[in-house]
């Protein structure tokens, strides 16, 4: 079955809108949006009988002859395959007119409004923003460029994007991120979390569960977060406060700061970057270690010179428990 929104089934000018409602029935269990110039908003429906779609296309104005007639012939269409509900951006297919928007730019764009009862979600846009709250179901995103928030939902998430900034807030559930040079913000989430940054910066803030962070070049902070962390970094320094909970990262270039006001239970490694531990109030054992690098602790611990390496070991004079292992090829070591 396929449908096509009767308003992009004739030329348009400039820009128009559209709304439908699409009947779902029982048989419809997943929904699969994609678009290339395209700026979603998806919110769950009162109903779960229909699904309510609104469209707005903006075609812009600088464009050669042949771009604008081609422009005017993108269209938006829903087809039910199986289980699945797919919503799609339709594009011309003339390869002469692909080249031309690959160099100069110029596609339409497309708004989404979708309103839908909540259910396994697919998204792609090649560029554009996707805004998905209040969602109760599975959920994979993948964006090539623009901002991507999601908010208050439940479930497990598959998220991507290549470039821009993406915002995840208040989630229940495990998340697994693959992104390359975008800014990262995570808050709120109950549950594990796997990302990977490559150039991009991360920030968690405010999360319970497993955390399996790794970055490359761009910066990590995790702070007021708990359960277990996991890191490997490269050029990028990694900053951790106040976590409760166990701490084991690497670094190569890299620095490492952790600061902690209770107990403190850290593993920490690295190449070059220095690493620096300020544990407020701790009883913690300590044993870091060195090749190259400085070793700097309060006066009390004892320093042992190996033939290839150097250890300050101790135990740190506060109340609260833990443990401090740390080992550098040439990078510096400040515990306090």
């Amino acid at each position: 079955m396929c449908r096509w929104l009767l308003l992009f089934c004739f030329l348009l000018s400039v820009a128009s809108e559209a709304s439908t409602e699409i009947p779902l029935g029982s048989d419809v269990r997943k929904l699969s949006i994609s678009g290339i110039n395209t700026e979603l908003k998806i919110r769950p429906a009162t109903s779960s009988k229909s699904l309510k779609l609104a469209v707005k296309k903006s075609i812009p104005g600088n464009v050669s002859s042949d771009i604008k007639e081609a422009n005017e012939a993108w269209s938006v269409r829903w087809e039910k395959k199986g289980e699945v509900l797919l919503i799609k951006v339709d594009a011309p297919s003339d390869k002469r007119l692909w080249r031309e928007y690959t160099q100069k730019g110029g596609w339409p764009k497309f708004t989404l409004l979708i309103q839908s009862p909540a259910m396994p979600l697919e998204v792609f846009t090649r560029k554009g923003d996707i805004s998905i709250e209040n969602w109760k179901g599975k959920i994979t995103a993948t964006a090539l460029s623009g901002v991507m928030n999601i908010k208050d939902s439940e479930g497990d998430l598959n998220l991507s994007l290549q470039s821009g900034q993406m915002n995840l807030a208040n989630h229940q559930g495990s998340v697994e991120i693959e992104n390359f040079s975008s800014k990262t913000v995570v808050s709120g989430l109950k549950g594990d979390l796997v990302l990977n940054n490559f150039d991009g910066s991360t920030l968690v803030t405010k999360a319970e569960g497993g955390l399996n962070l790794q970055a490359h070049r761009g910066a990590v902070k995790v702070s007021e977060s708990k359960g277990r962390l996991i890191f490997e970094s490269g050029d990028n320094s990694t900053i951790i406060e106040r976590f409760d909970g166990s701490i084991k990262g690497e670094s190569g270039q890299g620095d490492i700061r952790v600061t902690s006001s209770g107990k403190i239970n850290v593993n920490l490694k690295s190449n070059q970057g220095a690493i620096n531990v300020r544990a407020q109030g701790s009883g913690a054992s300590v044993n870091v270690g060195t090749k190259e690098g400085g070793l700097y602790l309060p006066s009390y611990f004892k320093l042992t010179r190996y033939a290839n390496m150097k250890v300050m070991a101790g135990r740190l004079r506060g109340g609260s428990s833990g443990r401090v292992y740390v080992r550098t090829e040439s990078g510096n070591v400040r515990v306090r």
